[in-house]
């Protein structure tokens, strides 16, 4: 759950000094849910609530569009729930699953946007769009994998010290 909310707060925080469509536009939020599925770990319900609050969040403070990000965290969280029953958690998945993560967002929401009229089709807006994402985004997931395997790690060694 704490990744879950200091990624909402480096989103708003790093939104705020760049551009949407600049090399380095964060989506932490969203990708904090791969995490936070391991804490959810078999609470189902549990985690569709998080990650569509999270989503309405997203829309009220960053975003200005209601229930968007809702809808699009939500179908996130059910496409995580089936792909992490399938896959094992290490490195290299994560970074997969991350990067999968971000092309899904960015497509989802700009043919959402499409649709409801809001933007014009464009091939190399959205190849922009998704490529803006990914440097700064996987060296967040990067940080925050080594975080929590430290964190395993430390924990592991004073189990055994006691």
């Amino acid at each position: 759950m704490t990744i879950i909310i200091t990624s909402f707060f480096l989103d708003i925080m790093i939104s705020k000094w760049v551009n949407f469509n600049s090399f380095f536009y964060p989506l932490f939020s969203i990708l904090s849910l791969i995490f936070s599925f391991l804490y959810f770990n078999k609470k189902d319900n549990s985690f569709f609530i998080s990650a569509f609050i999270l989503g309405l969040l997203y829309d009220v403070v960053i975003t200005d569009t209601l229930f968007l990000n809702a809808f699009v965290f939500s179908i996130l969280s059910l496409i995580l729930k089936q792909i992490f029953r399938k896959i094992k958690f290490n490195y290299l998945a994560i970074l997969l699953i991350s990067l999968g993560t971000i092309v899904y967002y960015r497509l989802m929401v700009y043919l959402i946007l499409i649709i409801l009229n809001y933007l014009e089709f464009n091939i190399f807006k959205i190849i922009n769009s998704i490529l803006s994402s990914v440097f700064l985004n996987l060296i967040y997931i990067t940080i925050i994998y080594v975080v929590i395997n430290y964190k395993k790690i430390i924990f592991k060694k004073r189990k055994h010290i006691y």
